[in-house]
Parts: C-alpha cells; structure tokens; sequence
C-alpha cells in the first residue's frame, strides 16, 4: 500500500490560517457597501495574510494558471489604483462624461483642478480595500498542495450549509429575530450572516458545483469498475481520451436518466440541459 506524499512543511499551518480567515469573512463581513469597522478590521488582518502567500509563492516555481490568477488580481488592483490617484484637469476631463461635469462645475463657479480619473474617489478606495480578503485568501490558497485545497473549498461546504440552516432560523424567528445581526437588512428573507438575501444566495448557488464534485469524488469508488485509490493500474489508456470521452458520455446519460426518464418519446425539459450541463462541469471539475 502506498503510502501519500507528506505536506510540504508549514502547509497546515497556513491552510489553518487561510480557513480560520475565510470563515471570518463570512461571519463578520456581512456584505455591505458602506463601510463597517469591523470589515476594516478584516482589511487590516489581509495584509499579513497576503505577505504570507508571497513568501509561500516565491520560494518554488509556479505554474502558468497560477501565474495568470496571480497577474489577474495585480492587474485588477493596478486598475482601481489608477483611478484613484489624482490626475490633470487636461487628462481626466477627456474621458468620456467628464466635459458635462466640468461644464457644470465652471456654470456654479466651483474651482477646477486635479482629479481622481473616478467620479467618487472615496468610493474607489472603499472598493480596492475590498479586494484584500479575497486576494488573501485567493493567494493563500494558491501556495496550498492539491490535497489542501480540496479540503478547503469542503470548508466553503460547510459555511454554506451552517449559513443555509442559519437562515432558516430566521426565518422561523421573524422580522424581530436576534440571529439578525445587521440593522439595515432583509427583515422578511434569510439572510443568513450576512445583510443582504443576494449576498446569501450567491454563497449557495457557488457552493452547489463544489458539492456535486464533493459527491462525485464520494461515489467514484462505489461505481462499478473502479479499483481503489491505492491499487495499482495496470491500463495504460486510463487517462486516454477515449476513456474520458466514454466517462463523459456516461456521465451525461446518468443527468439525462435523472431528468429526462421518458427519453425520445417526449420532449425534454427546461431544467434538462441546465442539469446536464452542471453535472458535466462538476464532474470535470471531480
């Protein structure tokens, strides 16, 4: 029986440390646009986290995907930089809208000068802030081995379904109930931690591939024809692309059995290609 290559060191610290993090920001981000204390507080407990995550990532090479996710956030972050820094008169006000807004400006004798490229600079700022937590965890999780990460989107699992059965206490404490801990909220809906009923939902709709794959990943080893993870394989062709194709074609007759029972003899329904095409996607991401 082969045994599993050890962790590299200090990855279970940080995979404590990216968790712990992330289910903070679930419980205490709330989701709001004007700014609470304690989201600057999260803010601030970014930092190290992202100084973290570099010194993880530089002391081995990494992959392109990981270096394109990693060029991604830096150029998001460079973009809402831009906008916040102050520019000349002669610059910003040759973007688009800003001649009416210096028309206006010159008509009530208001002083033009240097400008944000953004129309509310403060606003700006409040949303580059914003990037911090997720950019943490997105780095963090990045500089984790493949077996880690796993474990923490089954994390995001668990967050999703303590948020869904919070809601339901809510729901059943009404407008007045104390596990609302936001006062400008969603008084009639599940709101779960957060303060707003959108904010809820997005959490549970991402989660919803996660816990396809989750299930997929469970049952792999029950499915006729699967030996277990540790038995030697002794086809050449298991990762060919004619077995994918097969496990790929398997997989979308399981969908279409399981919302389209009558197939030909009647016509199919509307949630068919969308289960179809959701269980494909999560059993290439299994």
């Amino acid at each position: 029986m082969a045994h599993p290559h050890p962790d590299p060191p200090g990855s279970r610290s940080a995979l404590l440390i990216c968790g712990g993090f992330l289910g903070l920001c679930v419980l205490a981000g709330g989701g709001t646009r004007q700014g609470l204390p304690v989201e600057a507080v999260l803010q601030l407990l970014a930092l190290p986290l992202i100084v973290l995550a570099g010194a993880r990532l530089s002391v081995r090479p990494m992959s392109r995907p990981q270096g394109l996710v990693v060029g991604w956030m830096l150029l998001v972050l460079a973009w809402n930089l831009a906008q916040w820094l102050p520019l000349p008169v002669s610059i910003w006000s040759a973007f688009g809208g800003r001649a009416e807004l210096v028309a206006e400006l010159r008509s009530a004798g208001v002083g033009i000068g240097w400008h944000a490229l953004s129309l509310d600079p403060d606003a700006t700022l409040r949303a580059t802030l914003a990037l911090l937590p997720p950019m943490a965890v997105g780095l963090l999780s990045l500089s984790l081995p493949r077996r880690q990460q796993v474990r923490l989107l089954q994390l995001i699992l668990v967050l999703a379904l303590a948020s869904a059965v919070l809601g339901l206490a809510q729901l059943a404490g009404g407008p007045d109930s104390p596990l609302r801990w936001h006062a400008i909220t969603n008084a009639d809906s599940a709101v779960g931690p957060f303060a707003n009923r959108n904010h809820l939902a997005t959490l549970l709709v991402l989660s919803l591939p996660l816990a396809a794959a989750q299930m997929i990943n469970a049952g792999r080893a029950s499915w006729p024809g699967n030996s277990a993870p540790d038995a030697p394989q002794h086809s050449p062709s298991a990762s060919s692309p004619a077995c994918c194709c097969c496990w790929h074609w398997r997989w979308c007759a399981r969908a279409r059995a399981l919302c389209w029972p009558d197939w030909p003899h009647s016509r199919p329904p509307r949630c068919c290609g969308v289960a179809m095409k959701t269980a494909t996607s999560a059993r290439v991401a299994a």
